[in-house]
């Protein structure tokens, strides 16, 4: 009888831990509702540990997008509209949506495809607009055309550095050409975001776009810009190809980072994350998230891991990493063309180790919707934007 209870006390005391450990885990992840309901948030960090939100509301074939920043108190200010013509912003497809850059002296530079509402006669598809936080920060400058006579279906990106540089990007062909045919374009600011230089082509030749996939770029603390997109060689071969340039967005060094060939767009999208050792790239191969880390300024990624422990159809990676360099990988399950999903979640160490289970949030992700994390040095908590 002894023996009993003692394995009794052993048993009770296993399982006090591991639920005393799974909620101390969990309460490093805080889950919110995107404010005012908004879907498809981007959520940026700035240096002095403010938080830049920008989310999208609206009909989904066009709508419009707006800004917020979090406050001391843990509340988001009032909204600040972001695009100055009405419904020019999508949210359907998911991934035509907006991206945002935190620039120096703080200014908030915006680009986004323009919705069907825009479009003119001579293209196939929107042009992909560009805007700035003016300097009173109370309202953003009127939206201009940012892809020249490019027409824009996929998503572009944007980034910027300490500098006062923008570099914005995009992907395109001439009208009616293959996927194959299409280039990734480059135009760059060094002043602000007042002016920009013409378009050029960064991508390799021969390596095509995939039409209706995002791309990501990203600037680290020492000026360097990485990218990274989806090509389709032969329109077949959707593989992840990586760009790096350290001359400011000048020449840029590339190489394919993982292979799929499928002969239809995946419609996905990727992201970056920096730490202290380098960036992590996030993207999705064969229906499942793919993070790898890859030294600064080079092109040499590391071992290709997988945050996930079902094969249930994962998408649309984002990173928050803490000042201990502790890494929140965040991702969407079993969402797709206007369907929504599951919020997943797994937290890692300083070097790219597992330190919990993989989270899930059930129903989470609206239709035309993604997640967004960022730590927030405020109250050391990791939190994820739905």
């Amino acid at each position: 009888m002894r023996v009993k209870t003692y394995k009794l006390a052993i048993i009770i005391t296993i399982l006090t831990f591991v639920i005393f450990s799974t909620s101390e885990l969990q309460s490093k992840v805080k889950i919110l509702k995107t404010p005012n309901n908004g879907l498809q948030p981007k959520v940026k960090v700035d240096q002095s540990g403010q938080v830049h939100l920008l989310y999208f509301k609206g009909r989904p074939e066009a709508g419009d997008l707006f800004y917020v920043r979090k406050s001391t108190n843990g509340k988001f200010t009032d909204p600040i509209k972001v695009n100055s013509i009405p419904g020019s912003a999508v949210s359907i497809g998911t991934i035509r949506g907006a991206q945002f850059t935190v620039g120096a002296n703080n200014i908030v530079h915006v680009v986004w495809n323009g919705s069907i509402k825009t479009r003119s006669d001579s293209n196939s598809a929107p042009a992909m607009y560009y805007t700035q936080l003016m300097e009173n920060k109370k309202e953003f400058e009127p939206q201009r055309v940012i892809s020249e006579k490019w027409p824009v279906d996929g998503g572009g990106a944007i980034t910027s550095d300490k500098r006062g540089n923008v570099y914005v990007f995009w992907h395109s062909a001439s009208k009616g050409s293959e996927e194959k045919n299409r280039q990734v374009f480059l135009r760059v600011s060094s002043d602000g975001g007042k002016q920009f230089g013409e378009e050029r082509v960064i991508s390799p030749k021969g390596t095509g776009v995939c039409g209706c996939c995002a791309m990501q770029a990203d600037s680290d603390s020492k000026g360097q810009i990485y990218v990274v997109y989806r090509t389709a060689r032969n329109n077949k071969n959707r593989d992840i190809s990586f760009l790096v340039s350290q001359d400011s967005g000048k020449t840029f060094q590339g190489k394919i980072l993982d292979r799929w060939r499928l002969e239809a767009c995946p419609m996905s999208s990727m992201s970056f994350g920096e730490v202290e050792r380098g960036m992590l790239v996030g993207w999705e191969t064969k229906n499942q998230v793919q993070i790898a880390p890859v030294a600064k300024g080079s092109v040499n990624a590391g071992k290709i891991i997988s945050p996930s422990d079902s094969k249930k159809s994962s998408k649309h990676p984002v990173f928050a990493v803490s000042p201990e360099g502790n890494v929140l990988i965040t991702w969407t399950e079993g969402t797709g063309w206007k369907k929504g999903g599951t919020i997943a979640w797994r937290e890692y160490d300083s070097s790219m180790r597992p330190t919990s289970e993989v989270g899930r949030l059930p129903a989470g992700v609206s239709v035309w919707s993604f997640v967004a994390s960022y730590y927030d040095a405020n109250d050391g908590f990791f939190y994820i934007l739905h």
